[in-house]
């Protein structure tokens, strides 16, 4: 790999890329696509990671997301209308809870099903030694 400024072959490819927060923990910078960003609630964001890519020889960086497939597809679905009514922001928020309750739902199934096998696998308890 060279670098497309300078030409060296001293690239480092996935360099993480951090900030630090109010709580003086590291996160991932990230890009984001709102498909509804006109919306006063449910946006429906797709995020995505950015990495780098750093010149070990004249500091050239390049930035990349790692799913730029799923950002481009948002950028598709975005809605761009200019206003949305109350009405319709009831609507989609209900749609959204709907779909959120669902996924609860499914999600409860099965860490109910994780937890029956950590029963399951788990040695019986010894009983205690009599006098």
């Amino acid at each position: 790999m060279r670098c497309s400024r300078c030409g060296a072959d001293e690239v480092i490819p996935r360099v993480r890329v951090a900030e630090r927060g109010d709580d003086n923990f590291r996160y991932d910078l990230q890009v984001e696509i709102q498909r509804r960003p006109n919306a006063v609630f449910f946006k429906r964001p797709q995020r995505a990671d950015l990495t780098a890519r750093v010149c070990g020889a004249c500091g050239y960086t390049e930035l990349y997301v790692d799913a730029p497939g799923a950002l481009y597809t948002a950028y598709l679905q975005t809605d761009s209308t200019t206003t949305v009514s109350a009405m319709e922001e009831l609507e989609r928020t209900r749609e959204a809870l709907a779909d959120s309750q669902i996924r609860l739902g499914e999600l409860e199934e099965k860490l109910a099903f994780v937890e029956q096998l950590l029963e399951r696998d788990r040695p019986p308890k010894a009983l205690p030694k009599g006098p």
